[in-house]
This record gives C-alpha cells, sequence and structure tokens, in this order.
C-alpha cells in the first residue's frame, strides 16, 4: 500500500521533504539488516532530528494506528529493528540525532541523543576526562537506542 498524501504531507511538516524517504530504492541502508536474515518493508521511512519531531511522528502513527519500528544503526541481530509486515509500518531512524545534550563532570554522567554511536559517545567522555565503561565490536556502528541495560550504568567514570 503506498502511504497516503495527507500521511506525507503530515510527515513532511515535522520531519522536512529530504528525511520522508518513500522510494524503495533509496531503503538500502535501512532495510538490509546487518546479519542478512532480515529484510524490512516499510510503508515510509522517517529521520527526525529531535525528541520532539519523534513524539509528533509518534503521535500521527498513533491516530492512524500504523505501526512504528525504532531503529538505530540497523546493527540487531535479532530483527527487532525491522519490520515485520511489509509495506504497513513506519520505520523511524535515528541516525541524525547524535547530539551531545549536555554533561555533568562532577556528577560522572552525561545525555546523548539515541542516535550517537557507542564509539562517540567514548570519544565525548575521553574529551571530558571521564571513561565510558562499555565496549564491543559494533560501536562504531551502534547506537546509544540500541544499547540495552538491564539495571542503571553509571555513565561516567574519572580516569
Amino acid at each position: 500500500m503506498p502511504l497516503p498524501n495527507d500521511l506525507k504531507d503530515k510527515f513532511i511538516e515535522i520531519v522536512e521533504v529530504n528525511h520522508v524517504l518513500t522510494d524503495p530504492s533509496l531503503y538500502g541502508p535501512y532495510t538490509d539488516d546487518f546479519t542478512d536474515h532480515y529484510k524490512s518493508q516499510p510503508l515510509v521511512i522517517l529521520r527526525p532530528n529531535s525528541t520532539e519531531q519523534v513524539s509528533q511522528i509518534i503521535k500521527v502513527c498513533a491516530e492512524n494506528r500504523l505501526g512504528v519500528v525504532v531503529q538505530g544503526g540497523n546493527t540487531n541481530l535479532t530483527g527487532s529493528a525491522s519490520t515485520s509486515t511489509p509495506d504497513s509500518e513506519v520505520l523511524i531512524s535515528l541516525t541524525r540525532m547524535k547530539n551531545l545534550v549536555s554533561v555533568d563532570t562532577k556528577g560522572d554522567s552525561m545525555v546523548v541523543e539515541a542516535g550517537m554511536t557507542l564509539a562517540d559517545v567514548h570519544k565525548c567522555a575521553e574529551d571530558n576526562g571521564k571513561f565510558f565503561p562499555l565496549s564491543f565490536a559494533a560501536e562504531g556502528n551502534a547506537t546509544i537506542v540500541q544499547v540495552n541495560f538491564e539495571k542503571p550504568l553509571t555513565a561516567c567514570q574519572s580516569r
């Protein structure tokens, strides 16, 4: 099912035309899973650059009963960042949301946007004289939205 024009217009109002992808020839980096086990067929791919835009997108999707898949660096090994029903779900890519929001060096914490890679989190911590203790092979591609913590983790440690 193609994206209805009224929905496309709403999404363009939220994230601007260049960040509403409806042409499947542009989907590759968002639909081809790292493992080659999962292939997404989203209704549309949206690339917001703020939590406000994500909130507005979620509201439109809820009002129109559209499923949503949120994606970081698309390095998942479980298919959780892939759509499950062809041409009926909205894929939200957080790759434009990669800013450092704040650093509290005394409190050993920092706030980053969900699309920041783990490697960039390490660099932000290092630039502020701190060390971020989590590391794994996909840290250059894996985004913070993909890193799941079972319990709270101190974001930074003093060197």
